[in-house]
């Protein structure tokens, strides 16, 4: 009798999870952060906004979920893009050894509307790479000797975003080739009924410097 009770309760709990499914994860608490994609809405204070950052400006939260997954679309399909190489080479008057500053750059923006009232939500930022090399142009091809000050930045009409956690990892494939590898996390600030929100997703930028083919 007791494993017939037992079979029904755990019965009954299965079928109030799945007929009402948003009360069974409210009771968790996993509904406070919604999560789209990699991407996770929170409150912040409005002291945490970043100085020259205006909000995007929303009248429900869903509209702000949707803004943010569309955007997070088109930024991704920018990075997917292959970068491009910079290949010098050395020429009778550039022959020793020089600091070399590289620097590139991929394109993030997004042109989406407010379905409700028709604003237009935008930006066009450039997601900068560089770093200094010091390459021996005392060969038939550049010789990558060392590296100094790799970084990134956000540029441009960055309206309702931010980057932050940016950083530039340096790999020496080769002596003549290295990859500028940029990281950051780029941020979305949303004003929801005039509540602060913020939303998040890591970028990430490849690009290759070569002396040589």
């Amino acid at each position: 009798m007791r494993n017939i009770r037992k079979i029904t309760s755990i019965m009954l709990v299965l079928i109030i999870a799945i007929s009402f499914p948003g009360s069974a994860f409210a009771a968790a608490g996993l509904t406070d952060q919604p999560e789209i994609g990699n991407i996770v809405l929170m409150d912040i204070d409005p002291s945490e906004l970043p100085d020259g950052v205006v909000p995007f400006n929303f009248d429900c939260e869903e509209d702000a979920i949707e803004f943010v997954r569309e955007a997070h679309s088109q930024i991704q399909k920018q990075l997917e893009i292959p970068s491009e190489t910079i290949i010098r080479k050395p020429e009778i008057t550039t022959r020793g050894i020089r600091w070399d500053f590289v620097t590139d750059y991929k394109p993030l923006g997004f042109n989406l509307n407010n379905p409700k009232t028709g604003e237009k939500l935008f930006a066009s930022c450039k997601f900068n790479v560089f770093s200094e090399f010091q390459v021996d142009y005392d060969h038939t091809a550049g010789i990558i000797k060392a590296y100094r000050d790799p970084g990134v930045s956000l540029t441009g009409i960055t309206a309702g975003t931010s980057l932050v956690n940016g950083r530039c990892i340096i790999t020496l494939n080769s002596s003549t080739k290295a990859t500028l590898s940029g990281r950051g996390t780029l941020e979305y600030y949303l004003l929801v009924n005039s509540f602060l929100k913020l939303a998040q997703e890591d970028i990430r930028y490849d690009h290759i410097f070569k002396t040589s083919q």
